[in-house]
């Protein structure tokens, strides 16, 4: 079967560690693409200059949106190890960089240890949450790609209801059921709404400047558990906090985010 996500995110490696993909529509806000998108995709032709089947650690950093079209990504294998390898990659579209990005890539395995990080045990079960009324907040493409189920409380920015809590935590898994592997969370620590939207009545858009993701395990298949929060607001920067469970319990990601907010 052929899922959404490995469309999106297809490069063609022209020539040795140079790359040509597509940001696809549907994949956005506005007229702009996600960040962690724009993340992955630039993480996939990583992966195959690395010579490691998995990221373990990305830094994005992002220069410009990013905007549905053609793009290139040039990928350069800085150190080669046996365990690891460590990439770096400038994206460009329109003559133009848009993302730089390092990485770790290696094995990244099912581990079946107890986890020391709380396993989200106050988000309750499937059954009793909702999938959020997204009418009015069309633009947001991006959600179409996602099925997220989130308690009620957490969706009250979207019948201008804030919640004045600062977070979002949800059920979440691709809508097309594709199954999550490490370059999937890299676009789902980017995937839900930005959680200071449940501070204001009027949420706008806020660009991503930077996004960490750090890859702990392999997920089991289904659902997986997710929680973003933001700690710090400070003038025109909002800081986002993303852990990622999977539906044993067990932490599979952790990831950062910088985003470029209006000032108060």
């Amino acid at each position: 079967m052929t899922y959404e996500f490995d469309v999106a995110t297809a490069v063609v490696e022209e020539s040795p560690n140079h790359f040509s993909a597509r940001l696809h529509d549907g994949w956005g806000v506005w007229d702009t693409v996600n960040g962690g998108y724009v993340a992955a995709v630039a993480t996939r032709a990583m992966t195959v200059t690395s010579g490691h089947e998995h990221p373990v650690s990305v830094s994005a950093h992002f220069i410009r949106p990013g905007r549905p079209g053609e793009v290139s990504i040039d990928a350069a294998l800085i150190w080669a190890g046996h365990k690891l390898s460590r990439v770096s990659a400038t994206m460009i579209q329109d003559e133009r960089p848009i993302l730089s990005v390092l990485g770790t890539f290696g094995p990244v395995h099912h581990i079946m240890t107890r986890d020391l990080i709380p396993a989200l045990e106050d988000l309750p079960p499937i059954e009793d949450c909702i999938e959020p009324d997204r009418s009015g907040f069309e633009n947001a493409t991006v959600a179409g790609r996602i099925e997220s189920l989130v308690p009620a409380t957490d969706a009250g920015f979207l019948d201008g209801k804030p919640s004045g809590t600062p977070r979002i935590s949800a059920h979440i898994r691709f809508r097309d059921e594709r199954p999550v592997d490490p370059l999937g969370l890299v676009f789902l620590a980017d995937a839900l709404p930005p959680p200071v939207f449940n501070l204001v009545e009027s949420p706008q858009w806020l660009p991503t400047l930077a996004l960490d993701v750090h890859i702990r395990q392999q997920p089991n298949p289904g659902w997986l558990r997710m929680r973003t929060e933001s700690p710090h607001k400070n003038y025109d920067r909002v800081t986002e906090e993303i852990v990622i469970h999977d539906n044993s319990g067990r932490l599979v990601a952790t990831a950062s985010q910088l985003a470029l907010a209006s000032a108060p």
